[in-house]
């Protein structure tokens, strides 16, 4: 196949142009990604529940639930559970993935249903390898509401 002059040579400028606006533009701040930025600090990355990313605020938690907090960094367990506290005061169990850096947080007592809680941890070192955190965390949720159980009675009258 053979190609014009113009094919082959007045549009590679083009070509070039609309490559180095693809990546002028995939450059640009993003705001929401800046808890995501890699760093040294130890912070907070995400709160899943129930595989899903929630965001601080979020209601209509099972009061039966479990958080997953992901951090940036592998955790020193004893700090962490020293520091992590809820509020109003329940017990909680934490359990490690392999890597460290994921803690889900399960309540052996189910929560209150429709009462606001807030998990918070201080600024502190927190990291396996001493790193530590630049700014405190805190995650408010709200329990789900209660439902009682639908029923159903039936008599067979034979």
């Amino acid at each position: 196949m053979k190609y014009s002059f113009f094919t082959r040579y007045a549009l590679a400028p083009l070509f070039i142009f609309l490559g180095m606006m693809l990546v002028i533009s995939s450059c640009e701040k993003d705001e929401d990604l800046n808890d995501l930025l890699i760093t040294n600090d130890f912070r907070v990355l995400q709160v899943r529940n129930n595989g899903n990313a929630i965001t601080s605020g979020v209601t209509d938690i099972s009061v039966i639930g479990e958080l997953e907090m992901f951090f940036s960094h592998a955790v020193d367990p004893s700090a962490l559970e020293a520091a992590l506290s809820i509020a109003p005061s329940v017990d909680i169990t934490i359990a490690y993935d392999v890597s460290g850096s994921i803690a889900t947080i399960s309540f052996p007592t189910p929560l209150d249903y429709e009462s606001s809680y807030t998990l918070s941890l201080p600024t502190g070192t927190y990291g396996a390898n001493g790193q530590a955190s630049t700014k405190a965390f805190s995650f408010d949720f709200i329990t789900a509401a209660f439902e009682p159980p639908s029923l159903t009675l039936s008599a067979d009258v034979t």
